[in-house]
């Protein structure tokens, strides 16, 4: 009904037979774990309107294959889509300024994505274990990309990173097997440890004089 303003923690936890989610206008905010083990769900409208979402929403959500988080969205939580397997396509944007940490954290079938202007920062784990993720687009408002926030993305070839970025967390692009060239900006004053660890197909690297 119009007067529900929230969905609290684990309000759909475990429903296992529920496959589409639809949200209408006047909710404001999603509790932690709100639709979390959803394992049939397929797709989610979220509301137009201004709305927070808690951390873990839709954690393991294993049958979801498309997700968009609209401009409505004014904060989320982490670990926002933690294990969709199957989670192919997402479409960001958003008044958030960071990608909370293992927001897609082992959402292995996640082949693209775009990251919106007004992000500043890529938190820890966001996008590790997302094994077929093969491009990645990255705001110029991008400051700061946290450890092991590309760890294990063994499609990953190519990384064009921002003119503005100032720091690269420890493991950041560890695992990625198969990058072979990345330019660094001259804006980076710290590259964490093991940043390229086990990176087996990398050629080229540019290492500007201020780091």
């Amino acid at each position: 009904p119009d007067t529900i303003t929230a969905i609290g923690s684990s309000a759909f936890y475990g429903c296992k037979r529920l496959e589409s989610i639809i949200l209408k206008e006047g909710i404001l905010s999603i509790g932690n774990y709100a639709f979390g083990d959803c394992s049939s769900l397929k797709s989610i409208e979220l509301p137009s309107g201004p709305i927070s979402m808690g951390s873990s929403v839709f954690y393991n959500c294993s049958s979801l294959r498309t997700a968009s988080i609209p401009s409505s969205v004014k904060a989320i939580g982490s670990e926002t889509f933690e294990d969709c397997y199957s989670l192919e396509e997402v479409s960001l944007e958003g008044a958030y300024t960071s990608i909370p940490e293992r927001m897609f954290f082992g959402c292995n079938s996640l082949k693209k994505v775009e990251i919106p202007q007004g992000v500043t920062s890529i938190g820890t784990s966001a996008f590790s274990g997302c094994s077929s993720l093969s491009d990645i687009s990255m705001p110029d408002t991008l400051v700061a990309i946290e450890e092991v926030a590309f760890g294990n993305c063994s499609s990953l070839k190519q990384v064009n990173l921002p003119e503005d970025v100032r720091s690269l967390g420890s493991a950041v692009f560890a695992g990625c097997v198969k990058l072979q060239k990345i330019s660094i900006p001259d804006s980076v004053i710290s590259i964490g440890s093991r940043a390229f660890s086990s990176c087996y197909s990398l050629v080229e690297i540019v290492i500007p004089d201020s780091v």
